[in-house]
């Protein structure tokens, strides 16, 4: 075995308890995210950190995309108006441009300052408009 390999094996059984202490599970939240995060980066860069760390660290970041690609894009606590307005912002459009789907652009302006809700039928609407999963309008 020459050096490299030395460098990349990890004991299994030693893993194995590193494991059995951490617990890792997927990541539901941007409390856990950020933690993990924060655990990570310190495991980077830690220049004496075991081979059996590093692949925890390995571990994380691998729960740490996941997570990224699963999340809500506008995070966990946006609200469908809140929504609306960054798809609106993000496509350079204004209210006026959804309203002949919306009802109207005063009803689109209702929306926005959430003096109307969205319901299920409008968030099928706006999501066929901006062409992403309705989902996203619902609170």
């Amino acid at each position: 075995m020459d050096a490299i390999e030395q460098l990349t094996v990890v004991d299994d059984a030693l893993y194995g308890q590193l494991l059995a202490v951490r617990v890792p599970r997927a990541i539901t939240s941007d409390a856990k995210d950020d933690r993990l995060a924060t655990e990570l980066e310190s495991i980077d860069s830690d220049d004496n950190a075991t081979n059996e760390v590093r692949a925890y660290g390995e571990l994380i970041g691998a729960l740490l995309a996941a997570y990224d690609r699963e999340k809500p894009p506008f995070g966990e606590d946006a609200r469908a108006a809140d929504v609306l307005a960054l798809l609106l912002e993000d496509r350079g459009l204004k209210p006026v441009d959804p309203a002949p789907v919306a009802g109207g652009r005063a009803y689109v302006s209702q929306l926005l300052s959430v003096k109307r809700g969205i319901s299920r039928e409008m968030a099928k609407k706006l999501a066929t408009f901006f062409q992403v999963d309705p989902l996203l309008f619902v609170d």
